[in-house]
């Protein structure tokens, strides 16, 4: 892709998961444990590559 621009990145590539498991870890922390997220499912994910990646996702976390 491009670099800079956002591509359709494949919901089942491992990078998009680890990310996925850290924003729902950190939906977690944000509760301070009064709840846990924990990831569900990725429904849809972006990644822009730049010095390194960013990611956006569409996750469901239960």
């Amino acid at each position: 892709g491009l670099l800079g621009g956002w591509e359709t990145a494949d919901v089942d590539d491992s990078d998009v998961k680890v990310a996925a498991g850290h924003a729902a870890e950190a939906r977690s922390k944000q509760f301070a444990s009064k709840y846990h997220h924990r990831l569900v499912k990725v429904r849809k994910a972006k990644k822009q590559v730049v010095a390194g990646w960013n990611f956006r996702l569409d996750v469901v976390v239960g």
